[in-house]
């Protein structure tokens, strides 16, 4: 439960260096490191490089219609949803989002990373069209959607970690 809980916060030398000189079970600390960069590797994997969310299945919403990018707004951004891969395009503003879900998710690999107010508000103020403000109303349910894969992308590493856990467990 320490190590899962370990995820909301950033695990950095940056932040705990200097106290390392007090912590008795080193290897026990490195290995919570190790466990927590692997669950940041992963965490990170969730947000597709190649646009491509598999793992999402497009909902009777407005903003998961298809649209053609056809608006005033600077460059859009094609994405695949689902098994059926149904096309969507996104502004500028989703696009910022996932790049800034991406940072957060290598320093804190939790659903709350990329649900939190701070990583999603910058999209809600970016300058769009009314069409696209429309579709940004979506985003905190994608954002929920995220933290879900987040989570279960995570849950499979601890899975890989669970001797790791036992050892904790004697510590």
């Amino acid at each position: 439960m320490a190590a899962k809980a370990s995820l909301k916060h950033r695990l950095t030398l940056d932040d705990i260096g200097d106290k390392l000189q007090y912590i008795s079970g080193k290897s026990a600390v490195h290995r919570l490191w190790k466990f927590h960069h692997a669950c940041s590797a992963a965490a990170v994997e969730a947000i597709p490089t190649n646009n491509t969310f598999t793992w999402i299945h497009p909902a009777p919403t407005n903003w998961w219609a298809a649209y053609d990018g056809g608006c005033g707004c600077s460059y859009k951004f094609k994405l695949w949803f689902g098994p059926a891969k149904s096309v969507w395009w996104i502004s500028n503003s989703w696009r910022d989002y996932l790049d800034r879900a991406c940072i957060a998710l290598r320093e804190r690999p939790c659903s709350e990373a990329v649900t939190n107010q701070a990583i999603l508000r910058p999209a809600y103020e970016a300058t769009m069209c009314d069409r696209c403000r429309k579709r940004t109303c979506g985003l905190s349910e994608f954002s929920h959607y995220l933290g879900e894969e987040v989570e279960r992308v995570v849950s499979e590493v601890r899975g890989a970690f669970a001797s790791f856990f036992d050892i904790l467990a004697d510590f």
